[in-house]
């Protein structure tokens, strides 16, 4: 199995709005992925069962209670220990 990961920050629509953004709607040519296909909607993670439910989910998670208080700990790590 060939499978690549990069790891970027989410832009504010993960977090809002109905996941439209997530399907290529208008068929544009995106190109090709590392493997050769073509590039199309967004590939959701099994827990997703639709692009709304992936920015549900997560938008509960961002509003949780442990990310709550991990976030001091994530912003020293980004932002450095000032």
């Amino acid at each position: 199995m060939d499978i690549l990961s990069d790891n970027k920050e989410l832009i504010p629509e993960f977090y809002l709005g109905d996941g439209s953004f997530l399907l290529n709607t208008s068929g544009a040519d995106l190109g090709t992925n590392h493997m050769g296909d073509q590039v199309g909607d967004v590939s959701l993670p099994d827990w997703a069962e639709s692009p709304q439910d992936l920015v549900l989910k997560l938008r509960m998670a961002l509003e949780s209670n442990s990310v709550t208080m991990a976030l001091p700990k994530w912003i020293d790590l980004v932002f450095g220990n000032l």
